[in-house]
Order: structure tokens, then C-alpha cells, then sequence
């Protein structure tokens, strides 16, 4: 199984969203809409993202 890292080549902001959708073999809008619509409860969907930033940086 691939590595789990930021994307390069399709990142808007951090890449985080792009290298996620790599990773499982999909379009990356659709992970970026899940951020989207997760930001509104508590701002779980910044905080998922900060710290999937943290972590892809990591590793």
C-alpha cells in the first residue's frame, strides 16, 4: 500500500485533501467536501485537517 503524504502536484492549500484522495484512489473534491462540511460542527474539519497536515508532514 502507498504512503500516506501530501500531494505535490494537486494541492490547493496544503496538499492535505489531494494527497488523502491519492491515497485511497479518489477524486479530491470529494475528500475536500467532507472538510467542508465537517468545518461547521465544532470546527472538526480544520482541526482533521491541521492535524492530518502535522502528521503527512511527519512522516
Amino acid at each position: 500500500m502507498a504512503k500516506l503524504k501530501l500531494s505535490t502536484k494537486n494541492k490547493w492549500v496544503l496538499g492535505v485533501a489531494a494527497g488523502i484522495a491519492e491515497h485511497l484512489n479518489v477524486d479530491p473534491i470529494i475528500i475536500r467536501i467532507i472538510f467542508v462540511l465537517l468545518t461547521p460542527a465544532a470546527a472538526t474539519g480544520i482541526l482533521l485537517y491541521l492535524l492530518a497536515y502535522i502528521y503527512m508532514k511527519n512522516v
